[in-house]
């Protein structure tokens, strides 16, 4: 079986990856497989630039991507070009070189 916790928005991935691995009921029958951010390729570098260049207001979108284990890109077909794909994978790199983008 698997749960699936989605956190659109502002919620906080560490506080729930937190939160589940400290309960010794969920401990019991489940375990953190992966954190995954998806990012829109469609509006392109621009919400992940201002994610990197602005101040507190965007600290918790510039965490999710920090924090993920793996990296999806939905909407690559609305993207402008591949360009514009490759230049968004290169953000993406400087906040979380680790994760894989698929």
């Amino acid at each position: 079986d698997l749960i699936i916790v989605e956190t659109t928005g502002l919620a906080d991935p560490a506080a729930v990856a937190r939160t589940i691995l400290a309960d010794a009921d969920v401990a019991a029958f489940a375990y953190l497989d992966a954190v995954v951010g998806v990012v829109d390729a469609e509006r392109g570098v621009k919400p992940v630039d201002e994610v990197t260049s602005a101040g507190k207001g965007l600290k918790s979108s510039i965490a999710r991507l920090a924090f993920a284990d793996r990296l999806v890109l939905n909407k690559c077909d609305l993207a402008p070009d591949e360009a514009a794909l490759r230049c968004l994978e290169t953000r993406l790199r400087a906040v979380n070189a680790a994760a894989p983008i698929r």
